[in-house]
């Protein structure tokens, strides 16, 4: 396997220092690692598993994940090192990496664009209510089943009723019920015809 990796036969790397496996800076640095060590005990590498960058004999350089062991065998100290190409694991997170970065611009540009709508629809909303309320005459829009949705300031101060009253509230509500009847049919051309005038007397809260 290792021979795989560094593209070495076994006798061009036996007895050779491994860090000829390693780029500058760290083929220069190898060896003073283990020489503190061997002097203080502390290990910056020992029992640790380490990424590096890693060479092969022809010249490409590789992301390599190695963990080093300190044995004994009777008198004698050796190191053994465990050693895994990484390349397609590198490559595999980078891709990731960028597939995440992708997905979060996206994320960000929709987001974007939704409090930009979002703004847009707020302000659209606040120029129609200046319209409204500058209005003096009584102004409200009704739903399909002719039920309150909204309306003017000046719906509020004639008829007495507070905003969560009105939500909803048939229109037919705000007439005597001699001239319900009436109402309703102009209701009802309205929603066939686009228009239906009537002439009746408006009924407050207080009657």
């Amino acid at each position: 396997a290792a021979e795989r990796i560094f593209g070495y036969s076994a006798d061009e790397l036996i007895g050779r220092n491994i860090s000829h496996l390693m780029p500058e800076p760290y083929r220069s640095e190898h060896d003073s690692y283990l020489q503190n060590y061997l002097r203080t005990g502390q290990s910056k590498v020992i029992g640790i598993a380490l990424v590096i960058p890693s060479v092969r004999k022809n010249g490409e350089e590789f992301p390599l994940e190695i963990s080093v062991s300190e044995i004994f065998l009777g008198n004698q100290r050796l190191f053994t090192g465990i050693v895994r190409d990484i390349t397609a694991r590198k490559i595999a997170e980078e891709e990731l990496h960028l597939h995440r970065n992708h997905l979060q611009e996206l994320v960000d540009q929709k987001t974007r664009s939704l409090c930009e709508a979002n703004a847009t629809i707020v302000r659209a909303l606040h120029e129609e209510k200046a319209i409204y309320d500058t209005n003096p005459d009584i102004l409200y829009v009704a739903d399909t089943q002719a039920r309150l949705i909204k309306w003017n300031n000046k719906m509020e101060e004639v008829s007495g009723y507070a905003p969560d009253e009105l939500m909803n509230k048939e229109c037919v509500a705000f007439f005597p019920p001699e001239e319900k009847d009436i109402v309703s049919k102009a209701i009802l051309r309205v929603f066939k015809e686009g228009k239906g005038d009537v002439e009746a007397h408006f009924l407050t809260k207080s009657g």
